[in-house]
């Protein structure tokens, strides 16, 4: 697969408005990954840590586009669309209470 920084846009529209490399492809499935595996752990720590680690990747994006144009072919909608991303999964896991955090008792 080719994946590297050298290799510029791709011809297909995978999704509207966007035309990732393969490069940005692997790095979304990644943190896609991370997510699923971060559902297990009933932590809000981890979702919060992925929310937040997202939302800077889209305020990054956002406020220097040009800096990963030729890498990851990045546009200021695509940092857009990651900033509310990150800011969805960082607040859901902290209005969403936990399974673990619930108490039950019984009389």
């Amino acid at each position: 697969m080719n994946a590297g920084p050298q290799y510029q846009r791709s011809k297909l529209k995978v999704e509207p408005g966007f035309s990732p490399t393969p490069l940005l492809g692997l790095i979304e499935a990644g943190t896609g990954l991370v997510l699923l595996f971060c559902a297990p752990c009933r932590t809000r720590a981890s979702k919060l840590f992925v929310g937040v680690l997202v939302l800077i990747a889209g305020i990054m994006v956002v406020a220097a586009p040009d800096a990963f144009a030729d890498s990851l072919a990045t546009e200021r909608s695509y940092g857009v669309a990651l900033i509310i991303l990150g800011g969805l999964v960082a607040f859901r896991s902290l209005v969403v209470p936990d399974r673990s955090s619930r108490l039950v008792t019984y009389r």
